[in-house]
């Protein structure tokens, strides 16, 4: 579960001001972010700069033939190719290869009063990222990406995703999965801003109704406390060998 510019964003009325990265942990049990989220999260339904044209652009799909040539594939073997031919980028996915004068995504990242303590630990180095997570979803926590390429994640239920993300500016990380067993592609955004005493990551994405949803992560620290691991890099398998241009 993300264009705001680099300096400051103005969304439904309420001003942001410029993104910098934090300075020292702030409270998450703050009553003014129980105050300020559903604020947040109101504008986000209606913010005009969300991905994908506010998710409208045309999201492609595997055809149930493609779903059932990767049935029984090995997703685990970087030597394979996908027998359904490679994998789109949907419409609208930012062109890689933007370099970012800052790593504002690095840090400590939680959702406040939520329970189950959900958190992000970021560890950017310019188009390069490491996510180290709590989650019920995948398998592996933690993934070291660069942007523009594809890699892979199995999940908890059994499934299979190809994700890739890509820099739109310093604030904006685009990202869009596939999940091989349904065959559908799944957009959504990562952004930054900060507003008062908070800096936010505010990760959106849009369901099959088109029903924008978010949820708001406050920095806690610019330390991610969490190394980087190899860089993972799966396009020879979902681009069914061709090389990523």
């Amino acid at each position: 579960m993300a264009a705001v510019s680099e300096t400051a964003v103005t969304q439904s009325g309420i001003e942001k001001e410029e993104v910098q990265p934090a300075s020292h942990a702030c409270p998450v049990d703050s009553e003014s972010l129980d105050q300020l989220i559903p604020v947040l999260r109101r504008e986000c339904e209606d913010d005009s700069a969300l991905a994908y044209e506010r998710f409208t652009k045309i999201c492609p799909q595997l055809t149930a033939a493609e779903v059932d040539m990767c049935k029984g594939f090995d997703y685990e073997d970087a030597s394979l190719k996908l027998p359904c031919g490679p994998l789109p980028w949907p419409e609208g996915f930012p062109t890689p290869g933007y370099v970012p004068k800052t790593n504002l995504f690095s840090g400590h990242w939680v959702v406040p009063n939520h329970p189950g303590n959900l958190y992000v630990r970021i560890n950017q180095q310019g188009d390069v990222f490491t996510f180290d997570a709590s989650t019920t979803l995948y398998v592996r926590p933690k993934r070291t990406f660069q942007c523009g390429h594809y890699y892979h994640e199995p999940l908890v239920s059994g499934k299979n995703v190809f994700v890739c993300w890509s820099l739109a500016d310093d604030s904006l990380l685009v990202g869009f999965h596939w999940t091989m067993e349904t065959g559908l592609c799944n957009r959504f955004e990562r952004r930054i801003f900060s507003h008062g005493d908070f800096t936010f990551l505010r990760q959106a994405s849009s369901g099959s109704d088109g029903q924008i949803s978010s949820i708001f992560f406050v920095k806690v620290s610019d330390d991610p406390e969490s190394l980087p691991e190899s860089i993972q890099n799966r396009d020879y398998t979902a681009l069914a060998g061709q090389k990523n241009v």
